[in-house]
C-alpha cells in the first residue's frame, strides 16, 4: 500500500466534494511530517486555486512535476493569468506581479490558455420599469462591457430608457415563463460572463473592482452574490439576505430552467466548475418593497406561476421551497405548510436551501398556534448540523408562544452571541434588531416590563419603523399605567399592517384611561368604517358602553343591522338606547323582536315589560312580566316588578301576592317588603 496514494486520494475525495479546507488539513498535515509527493502538491494546488489563491497554486505546479493532476492544474491555472493579463490590458494598468507569475508558468512548459475571457453582458428582462429602469442601468455603467434588455412587453418608455443606455433591446412574446425570456437574454449576450439582474435591483458603486477580480477566475462557473432585499417602504432596517448566483461564464450549455424562480445552476453545475461566494459584491433589491409588490400585483402572479409550476413538477423540490416562502409572505400559513412538507419530502443532494425550508415550517406552525410542533422542526435542523441564528430564533420565538418563557429567555441569551453566516438566507432583521423584540416580548411575559422597555427602545433605535416593536412597547406601557405614552405608540400603528386593528384597539383602552371618551367613541366608530366586520362593532360598542353615549349606541346598532344578524340580547341593548334619547316606539319594536326570536328569553321579556311600565302601559307590562316568569320563575325583582305593575292597576291582591313571592326568593329585598307593607296598609284601610 501507497502511504502518498493514499493521502493524495482522500485530499482528492474531499476536494471533489467541495469541503478545501478538510482537504489542505490533511496536505499540509502530511507535507508538514515529510511526505515527498508530486500529486498531493498537485491537488494542494487545486484546493489553492479554489480558495482564490492563485499564487500558492502556481508555487505548487512549480513542485508537482508528472503528477496526475498538474496537467488539471495547469489548464486552469493558464486560464486565470490569460486572463489576468487581459484584464490589465483593458484597464491600462500595469501588473508585474502577474507578469512575473505568466514568466514562471510559461518556464515550465506551460502555455496561457486562449478561451477564457473577461468579457461581461449585463442581461435583463423588463416589462414597464421606467420607474427603476435607469438607476439600475446606470448602476451597472463602467463595470459590464455590454447590457442587454429583453423587453416582454413595455408601454411606459422602458425600451427608450434601455436604449438611451447604450442596451441591446430585444422584443420578446411572453408566455408566463421566465427561463425562457432570460434564455434569450443569454442568447443575444456576446459576453464571456452574464451578470443577472433585474430592473428593481441596483450594483452598489463599490461591486465594481470584485467583479473584475471575478472575472480573471474561470476556474470557477459562476459566483453567489449578496442580495439585500428591501422590505419596508419607510425604513431600510427590514432586509431579507440571500445568495443566488447572479455572475456566472456564459456558454451555449448554460441556460435557465424553472418558469418561475427560474435557476441557472443545474447548468453550472454540469460544466464541473464549482461556483463560489463573491464577497464585495451587492445588489439591493427593491421589488420588494410593499408598494411596489401591491402595484405590480407580484404576490398573486407569482403564486399562481409556483402553483402552475409545482403542478406540472411535483417532484420538484425546489420549486415547493419557493411555494412555501411565498405562501408564507402572503400570510397563508397553512399552505406554506403543506409546501414546506412537499419540498422536504426530497431534498436533492447538497441542496442550498433545506435550512430555509425548516424556517419556513416552524413559522408556519407557530402562526397556526402549533408551537410545540414548531419545536420539532428547529430540533431537526439542529439535528442535520444546521443551527444558525434563524433557527434559534424559531426555536425561542416557540417556547414564548407555547407558555415556556423561562426557557424562551434562556434560548435568546444564545441566540445574542450568534453572528449571521454569510451563506445563510433569510430575514437580516433578526440579528440587527428583532432578537430586541423578541427578548422584550419575553420579559414582558415574566413581568419585567422594566427591562422590556429597554429591549424595545433599543430596536426602536434600529428600527424606528417597525410596527412589531412599536405595538409590543405600547402594551407594555399600558400595563405600567403610562397610557398616554402608550396611545402616541398605538396611534403610529394606524398604518395599514396586519397590526393596524390590534393598535386601534390599544387606542381606544388608551383614550378611555386618560379620561378621552368621546374620542375613543369617534375612534370606535372610524375603525367601524374602516373594517366594517364583528370585531371592529365590538371595539366602537365597548367604547360607546363604557362612555355612556347612548346616541352613538343608537348609531352602532343602526350600522350593524347592514353587516349583520342582532341577536336579542343586541335587540334589547337597541331597545335600552332608543329609550335614552326618546325613542320610545322604536324601543318598544326592538324589544318585541327580541322576544319574537327569543320567546323563552326571559330577559328579553322582562326588558320589554320595564319599558311598558315606564311608558304607563301597565297592564301590558304585567302580562309581559308574568310571561317572562313562566320562564324564569326564580326571578325576585322580576316578583317585584310585577307587583308594581298590578299596585299600579289596583289589583292589592295580586300585588301582595307578587311581593310576597320576591321576598321568599329573596328576604333581604327591602323595596318590596316596603311596598308590601303599603299595599298590606291600604288594604286594611280598605277593610
Amino acid at each position: 500500500m501507497n502511504p502518498s496514494a493514499d493521502i493524495a486520494g482522500l485530499a482528492r475525495e474531499h476536494f471533489d466534494e467541495g469541503r478545501y479546507a478538510e482537504a489542505e488539513r490533511i496536505l499540509n498535515d502530511a507535507l508538514a511530517q515529510g511526505l515527498e509527493d508530486p500529486e498531493a502538491t498537485a491537488v494542494l494546488g487545486l484546493v489553492c486555486l479554489y480558495s482564490q489563491r492563485e499564487g500558492e497554486a502556481l508555487a505548487c505546479l512549480e513542485q508537482s512535476e508528472g503528477a496526475p493532476s498538474a496537467s488539471r492544474l495547469a489548464g486552469l491555472l493558464g486560464e486565470h493569468l490569460a486572463c489576468r493579463a487581459r484584464l490589465a490590458r483593458k484597464l491600462k494598468t500595469p501588473d508585474p506581479e502577474g507578469t512575473e507569475a505568466i514568466k514562471r508558468f510559461e518556464r515550465l512548459g506551460y502555455r496561457l490558455g486562449d478561451e477564457a475571457g473577461i468579457r461581461v453582458s449585463a442581461c435583463l428582462i423588463v416589462k414597464d420599469e421606467a420607474k427603476t429602469l435607469d438607476q439600475c442601468l446606470a448602476s451597472v455603467k463602467g463595470v459590464v462591457d455590454e447590457i442587454v434588455v429583453v423587453d416582454t412587453g413595455s408601454t411606459d418608455g422602458s425600451k427608450e430608457i434601455a436604449a438611451r443606455h447604450g442596451a441591446k433591446v430585444l422584443d420578446f412574446r411572453w408566455c408566463d415563463d421566465f427561463s425562457a425570456a432570460r434564455n434569450a437574454s443569454l442568447e443575444a449576450a456576446t459576453g464571456d460572463w452574464a451578470l443577472w439582474i433585474d430592473a428593481d435591483e441596483e450594483l452598489t458603486p463599490s461591486s465594481g473592482a470584485a467583479i473584475r477580480e471575478a472575472v480573471i477566475r474561470p476556474q470557477f462557473g459562476g459566483f453567489f452574490v449578496r442580495i439585500v432585499n428591501y422590505l419596508a417602504d419607510e425604513s431600510s432596517a427590514a432586509q431579507y439576505i440571500h445568495r443566488p448566483i447572479r455572475l456566472f461564464r456564459l456558454t451555449p450549455e448554460t441556460r435557465f430552467t424553472g418558469r418561475v424562480h427560474e435557476q441557472i445552476s443545474p447548468a453550472i453545475l454540469a460544466l464541473g466548475r464549482p461556483c463560489a461566494n463573491l464577497d464585495g459584491v451587492e445588489l439591493l433589491h427593491f421589488g420588494y418593497l410593499p408598494s411596489a409588490m401591491r402595484e405590480k400585483g407580484k404576490l398573486e402572479r407569482t403564486i399562481a406561476l409556483l402553483e402552475r409550476e409545482v403542478a406540472e413538477r411535483p417532484d420538484d423540490s425546489f420549486q415547493w421551497y419557493n411555494l412555501a416562502n411565498v405562501y408564507s409572505v402572503a400570510g397563508r400559513y397553512g399552505d406554506a405548510e403543506r409546501a414546506a412538507r412537499e419540498s422536504m419530502r426530497g431534498f436533492p443532494p447538497k441542496a442550498s436551501f433545506i435550512a430555509t425550508v425548516h424556517h419556513l415550517l416552524a413559522v408556519a406552525l407557530v402562526e397556526q398556534g402549533r408551537p410545540e410542533e414548531a419545536l420539532g422542526v428547529c430540533d431537526a435542523l439542529t439535528a442535520r448540523g444546521m443551527d444558525n441564528v434563524i433557527n434559534r430564533f424559531n426555536k425561542a420565538h416557540a417556547l414564548l408562544r407555547a407558555g415556556r418563557p423561562l426557557e424562551a429567555l434562556a434560548e435568546t441569551e444564545g441566540l445574542f452571541g450568534m453572528a449571521w453566516d454569510p451563506d445563510l438566507t433569510g430575514d437580516y432583521g433578526i440579528v440587527t434588531h428583532k432578537k430586541w423584540v423578541l427578548r422584550g416580548q419575553i420579559l414582558a411575559q415574566l413581568g419585567r416590563l422594566d427591562e422590556a422597555v429597554e429591549d424595545f427602545d433599543g430596536a426602536l433605535a434600529v428600527d424606528p419603523t417597525f410596527n412589531v416593536t412599536r405595538f409590543s412597547k405600547a402594551t407594555v406601557l399600558e400595563a405600567m399605567g403610562r397610557h398616554a405614552e402608550a396611545l402616541e405608540l398605538f396611534e403610529s400603528g394606524f398604518d395599514g399592517s396586519p397590526l393596524e386593528f390590534p393598535c386601534r384597539r390599544g387606542a381606544v383602552r388608551a383614550r378611555m384611561a386618560i379620561g378621552d371618551a368621546a374620542e375613543a367613541i369617534r375612534l370606535g366608530e372610524e375603525t367601524w368604517g374602516r373594517y366594517r366586520n364583528h370585531d371592529a362593532w365590538i371595539l366602537w360598542m365597548s367604547a360607546i358602553e363604557r362612555g355612556e353615549d347612548a346616541s352613538a349606541a343608537v348609531r352602532a346598532y343602526d350600522a350593524f343591522q347592514e353587516v349583520g344578524e342582532l341577536t336579542p340580547q343586541m335587540l334589547v341593548n337597541w331597545g335600552r338606547a332608543l329609550e335614552r334619547v326618546g325613542r320610545l316606539d322604536a324601543a318598544l319594536q326592538c324589544m318585541g323582536e327580541a322576544m319574537k326570536r327569543a320567546p323563552h328569553d326571559a330577559n328579553a321579556h322582562f326588558n320589554c315589560a320595564d319599558l311598558l311600565y315606564r311608558m304607563g302601559l301597565f297592564a301590558d307590562a304585567a302580562h309581559i312580566y308574568q310571561a317572562g316568569l313562566r320562564e324564569q320563575p326564580a326571578n325576585a325583582q322580576a316578583w317585584f316588578c310585577l307587583g308594581n305593575a298590578l299596585a299600579q292597576l289596583e289589583v292589592a291582591d295580586g300585588a301582595r301576592i307578587a311581593y310576597q313571592k320576591a321576598l321568599e326568593l329573596e328576604p333581604s329585598h327591602a323595596e318590596a317588603r316596603h311596598n308590601l307593607a303599603i299595599v298590606a296598609g291600604s288594604r286594611e284601610a280598605a277593610a
